[in-house]
Protein backbone atom coordinates (compact mmCIF):
# COMPACT_ATOMS: atom_id res chain seq x y z
CA UNK A 1 0.00 0.00 0.00
CA UNK A 2 1.54 3.57 -1.10
CA UNK A 3 1.66 6.43 1.31
CA UNK A 4 -1.32 8.21 -1.19
CA UNK A 5 -3.42 4.97 -0.67
CA UNK A 6 -2.79 4.69 3.05
CA UNK A 7 -3.99 8.54 3.50
CA UNK A 8 -6.75 8.00 1.64
CA UNK A 9 -7.89 4.88 3.63
CA UNK A 10 -6.77 6.82 7.07
CA UNK A 11 -9.37 9.47 6.07
CA UNK A 12 -12.12 7.08 5.04
CA UNK A 13 -11.80 5.26 8.42
CA UNK A 14 -11.52 8.71 10.38
CA UNK A 15 -14.60 9.76 9.59
CA UNK A 16 -18.15 7.89 10.50
CA UNK A 17 -18.33 4.27 8.87
CA UNK A 18 -21.42 4.59 7.13
CA UNK A 19 -20.14 6.62 4.51
CA UNK A 20 -16.93 4.47 4.25
CA UNK A 21 -16.93 2.17 1.30
CA UNK A 22 -16.97 -1.62 2.54
CA UNK A 23 -14.11 -1.89 -0.22
CA UNK A 24 -11.68 -0.61 2.59
CA UNK A 25 -9.64 -3.31 4.96
CA UNK A 26 -9.85 -1.48 8.29
CA UNK A 27 -7.07 -4.45 9.42
CA UNK A 28 -4.80 -3.77 6.44
CA UNK A 29 -4.98 0.01 6.92
CA UNK A 30 -3.93 0.18 10.97
CA UNK A 31 -1.19 -2.32 10.00
CA UNK A 32 -0.27 0.02 6.86
CA UNK A 33 -0.43 3.23 9.77
CA UNK A 34 1.60 1.05 12.36
CA UNK A 35 4.10 0.06 9.67
CA UNK A 36 4.43 3.85 8.49
CA UNK A 37 6.34 4.63 11.76
CA UNK A 38 4.85 8.58 11.37
CA UNK A 39 3.58 10.36 14.69
CA UNK A 40 0.81 11.65 12.73
CA UNK A 41 -0.92 8.50 11.92
CA UNK A 42 0.12 6.73 15.47
CA UNK A 43 -2.12 9.88 17.02
CA UNK A 44 -5.04 9.11 15.18
CA UNK A 45 -4.97 5.11 16.17
CA UNK A 46 -7.20 5.48 18.94
CA UNK A 47 -9.27 7.02 16.48
CA UNK A 48 -9.25 4.46 13.82
CA UNK A 49 -9.65 1.81 16.22
CA UNK A 50 -12.83 2.85 17.80
CA UNK A 51 -14.49 3.51 14.58
CA UNK A 52 -13.29 0.51 13.09
CA UNK A 53 -14.23 -2.15 15.88
CA UNK A 54 -17.78 0.10 16.18
CA UNK A 55 -18.73 -0.88 12.70
CA UNK A 56 -16.99 -4.69 13.33
CA UNK A 57 -14.42 -4.32 10.61
CA UNK A 58 -11.43 -4.68 13.39
CA UNK A 59 -9.87 -8.26 14.21
CA UNK A 60 -6.93 -7.68 16.73
CA UNK A 61 -5.35 -10.87 14.85
CA UNK A 62 -5.44 -9.69 11.55
CA UNK A 63 -4.26 -6.49 12.11
CA UNK A 64 -1.23 -7.91 13.93
CA UNK A 65 -0.46 -10.96 11.51
CA UNK A 66 1.97 -9.12 8.94
CA UNK A 67 3.63 -6.98 11.58
CA UNK A 68 7.10 -7.42 12.85
CA UNK A 69 8.22 -7.87 15.87
CA UNK A 70 9.37 -4.34 16.91
CA UNK A 71 5.94 -3.58 15.11
CA UNK A 72 3.69 -5.39 17.22
CA UNK A 73 5.11 -4.20 20.32
CA UNK A 74 4.41 -1.05 18.63
CA UNK A 75 0.27 -2.36 17.96
CA UNK A 76 0.10 -3.54 20.84
CA UNK A 77 1.26 -0.26 23.17
CA UNK A 78 -0.82 1.94 20.88
CA UNK A 79 -4.20 -0.75 21.94
CA UNK A 80 -3.39 -0.06 25.39
CA UNK A 81 -2.92 3.70 25.41
CA UNK A 82 -6.10 3.79 23.23
CA UNK A 83 -7.62 1.40 25.62
CA UNK A 84 -6.37 4.21 28.79
CA UNK A 85 -7.79 7.12 26.38
CA UNK A 86 -11.42 5.53 26.37
CA UNK A 87 -11.70 4.85 30.17
CA UNK A 88 -10.18 8.36 30.61
CA UNK A 89 -12.79 9.90 28.63
CA UNK A 90 -15.59 7.48 30.70
CA UNK A 91 -16.33 5.52 26.84
CA UNK A 92 -17.37 2.42 27.31
CA UNK A 93 -17.55 -0.28 23.87
CA UNK A 94 -19.18 -3.37 24.40
CA UNK A 95 -15.60 -4.89 22.20
CA UNK A 96 -12.80 -3.09 24.38
CA UNK A 97 -13.16 -5.50 27.35
CA UNK A 98 -12.75 -8.71 25.31
CA UNK A 99 -9.50 -6.67 23.18
CA UNK A 100 -8.50 -6.11 26.94
CA UNK A 101 -8.37 -9.81 27.95
CA UNK A 102 -8.79 -12.13 25.56
CA UNK A 103 -7.14 -10.80 22.60
CA UNK A 104 -4.34 -8.19 23.23
CA UNK A 105 -3.17 -10.29 26.57
CA UNK A 106 -2.81 -7.41 29.09
CA UNK A 107 -2.37 -7.14 32.97
CA UNK A 108 -5.30 -4.79 34.94
CA UNK A 109 -1.98 -4.00 36.90
CA UNK A 110 -0.39 -2.34 33.43
CA UNK A 111 -3.84 -1.26 32.92
CA UNK A 112 -4.20 0.84 35.96
CA UNK A 113 -0.67 2.20 35.81
CA UNK A 114 -1.03 3.38 31.98
CA UNK A 115 -4.26 5.04 33.19
CA UNK A 116 -2.57 6.39 36.29
CA UNK A 117 0.25 8.23 33.54
CA UNK A 118 -2.51 9.39 31.26
CA UNK A 119 -4.59 11.47 33.85
CA UNK A 120 -1.28 12.55 35.32
CA UNK A 121 -0.30 14.09 31.70
CA UNK A 122 3.02 11.70 31.87
CA UNK A 123 4.77 11.67 28.27
CA UNK A 124 4.40 7.61 26.62
CA UNK A 125 7.39 6.91 24.56
CA UNK A 126 6.22 4.33 21.98
CA UNK A 127 8.23 3.21 19.13
CA UNK A 128 10.84 5.76 20.24
CA UNK A 129 8.31 8.63 20.16
CA UNK A 130 7.26 10.92 22.19
CA UNK A 131 2.62 10.56 22.72
CA UNK A 132 1.16 13.53 24.77
CA UNK A 133 -2.00 12.23 26.84
CA UNK A 134 -3.35 15.96 26.29
CA UNK A 135 -2.63 15.86 22.57
CA UNK A 136 -3.99 12.25 22.13
CA UNK A 137 -7.20 13.16 23.57
CA UNK A 138 -7.65 16.58 21.90
CA UNK A 139 -7.16 14.93 18.40
CA UNK A 140 -9.89 12.15 19.49
CA UNK A 141 -12.25 14.76 20.24
CA UNK A 142 -11.42 16.83 17.34
CA UNK A 143 -12.54 13.50 15.48
CA UNK A 144 -15.20 12.80 17.53
CA UNK A 145 -16.97 15.83 17.82
CA UNK A 146 -20.52 15.44 16.05
CA UNK A 147 -20.59 11.96 16.87
CA UNK A 148 -22.02 12.20 20.09
CA UNK A 149 -23.78 9.43 19.48
CA UNK A 150 -21.42 6.87 18.67
CA UNK A 151 -18.78 8.10 21.48
CA UNK A 152 -21.25 8.14 24.30
CA UNK A 153 -21.37 11.87 24.00
CA UNK A 154 -18.96 13.19 24.70
CA UNK A 155 -19.07 16.86 26.46
CA UNK A 156 -16.66 20.14 26.20
CA UNK A 157 -17.36 19.92 30.63
CA UNK A 158 -15.35 16.41 30.84
CA UNK A 159 -12.11 17.63 28.78
CA UNK A 160 -10.02 17.62 31.77
CA UNK A 161 -8.97 14.45 32.23
CA UNK A 162 -7.94 14.40 36.16
CA UNK A 163 -11.47 15.69 36.63
CA UNK A 164 -13.25 13.05 34.78
CA UNK A 165 -10.66 9.66 36.16
CA UNK A 166 -11.82 11.39 39.67
CA UNK A 167 -15.25 11.31 39.32
CA UNK A 168 -14.93 7.42 38.38
CA UNK A 169 -13.35 6.98 42.10
CA UNK A 170 -16.93 8.17 43.55
CA UNK A 171 -19.16 7.85 40.79
CA UNK A 172 -20.31 4.17 38.75
CA UNK A 173 -20.81 4.88 35.27
CA UNK A 174 -24.45 5.77 35.65
CA UNK A 175 -23.87 8.13 38.50
CA UNK A 176 -21.49 9.82 36.45
CA UNK A 177 -24.23 10.02 33.17
CA UNK A 178 -26.77 11.58 35.49
CA UNK A 179 -23.92 14.09 37.26
CA UNK A 180 -22.89 15.82 33.79
CA UNK A 181 -26.53 15.78 32.36
CA UNK A 182 -27.42 18.09 36.11
CA UNK A 183 -24.11 19.89 35.33
CA UNK A 184 -25.17 20.26 31.62
CA UNK A 185 -28.91 21.44 32.24
CA UNK A 186 -30.49 18.25 31.12
CA UNK A 187 -33.71 17.47 31.95
CA UNK A 188 -34.16 13.99 33.73
CA UNK A 189 -37.21 11.02 33.18
CA UNK A 190 -38.69 10.67 36.25
CA UNK A 191 -37.16 7.68 37.33
CA UNK A 192 -33.63 9.30 36.66
CA UNK A 193 -34.58 12.53 39.04
CA UNK A 194 -35.62 9.08 41.49
CA UNK A 195 -32.12 8.01 41.41
CA UNK A 196 -30.59 11.03 41.33
CA UNK A 197 -32.29 11.92 44.40
CA UNK A 198 -32.33 8.85 46.46
CA UNK A 199 -28.29 8.37 45.23
CA UNK A 200 -26.43 10.80 43.14
CA UNK A 201 -27.38 14.16 44.97
CA UNK A 202 -25.85 12.92 48.45
CA UNK A 203 -22.91 12.29 47.12
CA UNK A 204 -22.49 15.24 45.37
CA UNK A 205 -23.73 17.12 48.69
CA UNK A 206 -20.92 15.43 50.64
CA UNK A 207 -18.06 16.46 48.10
CA UNK A 208 -19.27 20.16 48.20
CA UNK A 209 -18.47 20.18 51.55
CA UNK A 210 -15.76 22.65 53.02
CA UNK A 211 -14.30 21.00 56.01
CA UNK A 212 -14.23 17.46 53.79
CA UNK A 213 -12.02 18.91 51.25
CA UNK A 214 -9.51 20.42 53.44
CA UNK A 215 -9.81 16.94 55.35
CA UNK A 216 -8.53 15.37 52.49
CA UNK A 217 -6.20 17.62 51.20
CA UNK A 218 -4.56 17.06 54.68
CA UNK A 219 -4.07 13.38 54.97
Amino acid sequence: MNKDKLLENINLLGVPLMEAPEMVDANETIAELIRSGEIRYWEIFPVLLANSANKGLFEYWKAEKPLKNKERQVFHELVLLSLVLYRALDLVFPWAEPLFWSKAGFGKEEFDRWLDRFVKRETFVIGGKEMSPERLAKIFRDYAHGEEENFKGLMSKKEDLGLEYALSQVFAPKQRELFWKKVGGERLTKSEREYYSRTVRKKVKALANELLHQLAKSI
